[in-house]
């Protein structure tokens, strides 16, 4: 046969690295498009209760009942644990493309021992992801 079991090897080993590219860019998007999915929802949430503690502030306090009064103490509370939580997903993110980085030397210096050329794609975080974050 015109390949021999070494050339079979050969591009084998390079079809398992593509894969391992391809597949880590798919893992990496699920992962972008998960951390956008918290990131909005985090975001409404704490719009939403924004928006329900300018009401309550802004009645008069002769009107205000025991029960409006402890509710804006729990919106207060509620909106500092969501501002939290996301200055956390962004720590997550900045962790997440650390490891991207340290993830692509890996794969760089594996394509560079099998002589593969490296990909034009680039698999590093959505730019709109800053944006939500």
């Amino acid at each position: 046969s015109f390949f021999n079991d070494e050339t079979k090897k050969t591009y084998w080993e390079r079809e398992c690295l593509c894969i391992v590219r391809e597949r880590t860019g798919l893992q990496r998007a699920t992962d972008e498009l998960l951390m956008s999915k918290r990131g909005l929802t985090l975001e409404n949430e704490r719009s939403r209760a924004e928006n329900e503690y300018r009401q309550l502030i802004n009645l008069p306090d002769e009107h205000k009942t025991i029960k409006d009064k402890e509710r804006e103490e729990q919106l207060i509370i509620m909106i500092a644990k969501l501002v939290e939580a996301k200055n956390n997903l962004t720590l997550e993110l900045d962790q997440m493309r650390l490891r991207e980085l340290q993830e692509d030397e890996c794969l760089h210096h594996a394509f560079q021992l099998q002589g593969i050329e490296q990909p034009t794609t680039n698999f590093h975080t959505f730019d709109t992801l800053n944006d939500i974050i």
